[in-house]
């Protein structure tokens, strides 16, 4: 099976935005992370902007999921994480 490469497109709101990566060549996903320091306590919740606006690959969908070691190390979740590809 051949490779596909996924062009991701993105644009920052933020002058210190950091750009969609992949940590390792055969990553499921792109991370993402936030220029703004914060502290959500225990139990809490909070949204975080993550200063950039992405256009989803037509026949994609996005993801936002926690990292496993985040998740198990840091009991950190992710809730209504999909978006549709048609969202603007």
């Amino acid at each position: 099976m051949a490779d596909k490469v996924v062009k991701l497109k993105f644009k920052k709101t933020t002058a210190d935005a950091f750009e969609p990566y992949k940590a390792y060549e055969k990553a499921a996903g792109f991370d993402l992370r936030s220029s703004h320091n914060c502290c959500i306590p225990e139990r809490g919740r909070a949204i975080i902007d993550t200063g950039l606006i992405i256009e989803l690959p037509e026949g994609c969908y996005g993801r936002i999921a926690p990292r496993s070691g985040s998740a198990v190390n840091n009991n950190i979740d992710v809730g209504a994480g999909v978006i549709d590809e048609d969202y603007r």
